[in-house]
């Protein structure tokens, strides 16, 4: 008797938690939503705290080792933190306010430098594509054509894949004379108008194959499979090479 007036006594304050609370809910002007809880225990969810202060070396790092592709769990173990909290409780460090702002102002740079750097690509794509090299050349009074790098711009420069100068003597005795041969060599235009052609959808790289007498590939196996199994001797090597030199044959 006395272990039931004990036992009694450890469920009253739950009971009282549990009426009290189902009023709460049945109170005027509230919405009663799923079940009612009638006397069942009434534990108190604790709220997870997001802490919105100065961020420590710790979480740096963690962020840091996070934003390089590693796990949360991978992350906070590089950072220095216990393996029972990067195991467990790795919302105490992800879920902090601070940490997610860091991690999300991170990823707009990230989205910010990409697009940059494709539309960098797309300039310096274009400048080897539309480079015209008549914009360094000049003609001299004897008709000679030279390079004249002096009045280029960097655009135009940056078009210029390879410079090779040559200097040598020409002819023999008191005629000789000292030559300086520049040749100039741009990178492929064709190259980057196709690089240009791709970014914008103007070529549409499909593969399609189609045996030429209608049979699939999958069709050919298996006939050739049938084909081997009807051998005396078993699967032989040859016949299987062979098979497959027929299919490789019809792709």
């Amino acid at each position: 008797m006395a272990e039931e007036e004990r036992a009694e006594r450890k469920r009253k304050p739950y009971k009282k938690k549990a009426r009290k609370v189902e009023r709460e809910r049945r109170a005027p002007g509230k919405t009663v939503t799923g079940k009612p809880r009638g006397l069942k225990r009434v534990y108190k969810q604790r709220a997870l705290k997001t802490y919105d202060g100065q961020l420590e070396q710790k979480h740096f790092m963690a962020i840091e080792y996070y934003m390089r592709g590693c796990s949360k769990k991978e992350a906070l173990l590089r950072a220095g933190y216990p393996p029972t909290t990067a195991a467990k409780q790795q919302a105490r460090v992800f879920g902090r306010v601070d940490v997610q702002r860091e991690i999300e102002r991170r990823r707009q740079g990230i989205r910010t430098r990409t697009h940059a750097m494709a539309d960098r690509i797309k300039e310096e794509l274009a400048r080897i594509a539309f480079f015209n090299i008549g914009t360094i050349l000049e003609i001299t009074s004897d008709g000679d054509i030279v390079y004249d790098f002096e009045h280029a711009s960097m655009e135009e420069l940056a078009a210029i894949g390879e410079v090779t100068v040559e200097e040598f003597v020409e002819g023999r005795g008191p005629g000789a004379r000292d030559v300086r041969r520049v040749r100039v060599k741009p990178h492929d235009k064709k190259a980057a108008l196709d690089s240009l052609a791709r970014i914008y959808g103007m070529f549409h790289d499909n593969l399609t194959v189609s045996p030429g007498d209608g049979e699939s590939v999958e069709e050919r196996l298996n006939r050739g499979r049938a084909r081997v199994r009807e051998e005396p001797g078993g699967a032989s090597r040859d016949a299987i090479e062979g098979e497959f030199s027929e299919v490789e044959a019809a792709g």
